[in-house]
């Protein structure tokens, strides 16, 4: 199982760094992570992976390394912790629960301006059929012969009509603003 840490204070802001082996953290070039800050030991701290768990060790660093904000010498690390070494802020990350969360939800692809390329929006309901209603006064005899020709609705059926249909298209605008904010 692999951990995760992302910079959430400090020059790295919302970079994320894997941590599936041991990892040192330092200012020397030779380090794995590389911290520049007048604070920052050489070999500061190191980041290892025993038995799923991940663990920080300061190492013997000038400034020392803060957990949760207290200084430590070696401690084990869980999910939400925050890790500190000079003025840069790690978040700990544990990847399974990412790919848990990547499979229980839908994928959607972004275009550059960061909206959904593509919203499949459900189809609304099918609007009821109108049936006009029977007037008492008696239609031209050219219309009643003809019955291919439609009769016109009443207004009371396309007054009845009309806030239903107005009710339903302002519910599809909610729902695809609704899912244009949340994914973007």
């Amino acid at each position: 199982m692999a951990w995760k840490i992302k910079a959430v204070a400090g020059p790295f802001v919302g970079q994320e760094i894997i941590i599936d082996q041991d990892r040192i953290i330092g200012r020397d070039q030779s380090v794995d992570i590389i911290l520049q800050g007048g604070h920052v030991s050489r070999r500061h701290a190191e980041l290892s992976v025993r038995d799923n768990n991940l663990w920080l060790k300061d190492l013997k660093s000038s400034n020392g390394t803060f957990v949760n904000g207290a200084r430590i010498d070696e401690q084990q690390l869980h999910e939400d912790d925050e890790f500190q070494i000079d003025v840069v802020r790690f978040l700990v990350l544990n990847t399974l629960h990412d790919a848990l969360r990547e499979r229980t939800t839908e994928s959607v692809t972004l275009t550059s301006e960061g909206r959904p390329a593509q919203i499949s929006v459900p189809k609304p309901a099918p609007m009821p059929s109108v049936t006009p209603t029977v007037q008492a006064q008696a239609e031209p005899a050219a219309v009643q012969a003809n019955s291919s020709v439609p009769q016109p609705a009443s207004k009371s059926g396309i007054k009845n009509t009309l806030p239903a249909a107005l009710a339903m298209a302002i519910l599809i605008l909610l729902v695809l603003i609704s899912i244009w904010y949340f994914v973007s």
